[in-house]
């Protein structure tokens, strides 16, 4: 059982490089007005980031809330009052660092939609 297992495992590795390579456009099924309109690799990667972007912010408002309701149930205990402060203090930076990287990859994309990265 395990050498038939290993053995489909491996043959489905050894196709998995043509399978990646085949890809290299995919139609758009959210475009309406033209659902033959392609969507490049990069377009899809840019995509992907900001799905990623707005779910980790999503994550770090979850975590304020979540330090706010445990200040707010903490009946005086100043262990409980500390930590939810130290989580919400932490979710900000976190939406810090988050903002500041999707700028920063929304400056690489146009930058390099432009044409003006110089290539070696």
């Amino acid at each position: 059982m395990l050498k038939k297992l290993l053995t489909a495992a491996l043959s489905t590795l050894s196709l998995l490089p043509y399978r990646v390579l085949a890809i290299t456009i995919i139609n758009n099924p959210l475009n309406t007005a033209n659902p033959s309109q392609p969507i490049t690799g990069p377009q899809l990667y840019a995509r992907f980031a900001a799905l990623i972007f707005t779910l980790s912010g999503v994550m770090a408002l979850v975590v304020i809330v979540y330090g706010a309701v445990l200040m707010l149930t903490s009946r005086g205990e100043e262990e409980k009052i500390e930590k939810g402060k130290m989580m919400i203090f932490w979710a900000v930076v976190g939406l810090i660092v988050i903002g500041s990287a999707y700028v920063i990859a929304q400056f690489i994309v146009q930058t390099a939609n432009k044409g003006v990265l110089v290539k070696p």
